[in-house]
């Protein structure tokens, strides 16, 4: 699949459900993901694309995009202005 303008099709990166914090606290679900962002890995982008590129790690809000399914994994389909940040 291939994202026009500026889009990107960025896959989620699953991370471990249950973590502990130092005191003790058992978290079940990604403080990231509480906060409105999560963690993906960017698998195509647009032409338009300036900022990102494949292969990147990007944090980004999943509600600003089109959810699909991708060779039975789900991605989103998100305007380049949805990316938040990059790692």
């Amino acid at each position: 699949m291939k994202p026009l303008n500026d889009n990107l099709l960025v896959a989620e990166i699953k991370e471990d459900q249950t973590k502990t914090t130092e005191g003790g606290i058992i978290l079940t679900q990604p403080l990231d993901e509480v906060r409105g962002s999560k963690a993906g890995l960017v698998l195509a982008v647009g032409p338009l694309c300036i900022n990102v590129s494949k292969g990147d790690t990007v944090y980004l809000k999943w509600s600003e995009g089109i959810i699909i399914n991708v060779d039975g994994n789900e991605a989103a389909l998100v305007p380049e202005e949805a990316v938040k940040a990059i790692k």
